[in-house]
């Protein structure tokens, strides 16, 4: 709502002090923001609260097991929706944001420089898991909008950040989807893992 309304301010000063080319520059970045910002309602037919869809849209570039548990990395570009959303029905327990640069993937800096956030879910019968946003190279800045202690709802929108890579840590005895590098998933629809529960 700030780069918004800081967007809409520049492009009319810019028109006022007849200074066009700022003002096209300043046009093009507010419709790159409301495009990102799409936000339709994903498709789910049914609520499972055994299955976990994907916080975001991008491509899956790694499925690794790491320090006992799966991580699961999403690269989004800015073909795809910005909007982030959750992955289950939990509660939101921590919340780390780093403030950093926004260097490109390619960067040797990137994973120690980088802009980031680390949001950690547990739900009621203490399964934790947890999504870490981290910026590439964009003009547009993360945006959360939770808190600690808040109950998510999955897939309803929780921020939103363009180009990012996500990374979803999950238990290792979650059962993954049949997920391959370069797929394509959507975010609050397409189904990362199922959690076993004993029967």
């Amino acid at each position: 709502m700030q780069l918004r309304n800081s967007l809409l301010g520049a492009f009319v000063l810019f028109l006022l002090l007849d200074l066009e080319l700022l003002a096209l520059g300043s046009a093009l970045l507010l419709v790159l923001y409301f495009y990102l910002r799409r936000n339709p309602q994903p498709a789910i037919t049914d609520y499972k609260p055994e299955l976990y869809r994907a916080p975001v849209d991008g491509k899956v570039i790694a499925v690794v097991e790491e320090n006992g548990e799966h991580r699961i990395d999403i690269e989004s570009s800015y073909r795809d929706r910005a909007v982030l959303r959750f992955m289950n029905n939990a509660t939101v327990t921590q919340i780390v944001l780093v403030h950093g640069s926004y260097l490109s993937k390619e960067s040797p800096l990137f994973e120690k420089l980088n802009e980031y956030a680390t949001v950690t879910f547990q739900e009621d019968d203490g399964t934790l898991y947890k999504v870490r946003h981290r910026v590439k190279n964009t003009p547009l800045p993360l945006e959360l909008q939770l808190k600690e202690g808040q109950k998510s709802l999955q897939g309803m929108g929780y921020g939103f950040l363009c180009n990012s890579i996500t990374s979803i840590y999950l238990p290792k005895t979650f059962h993954l989807a049949t997920l391959q590098e370069g797929m394509h998933v959507v975010g609050g629809e397409s189904i990362l893992a199922r959690k076993v529960t004993a029967s």
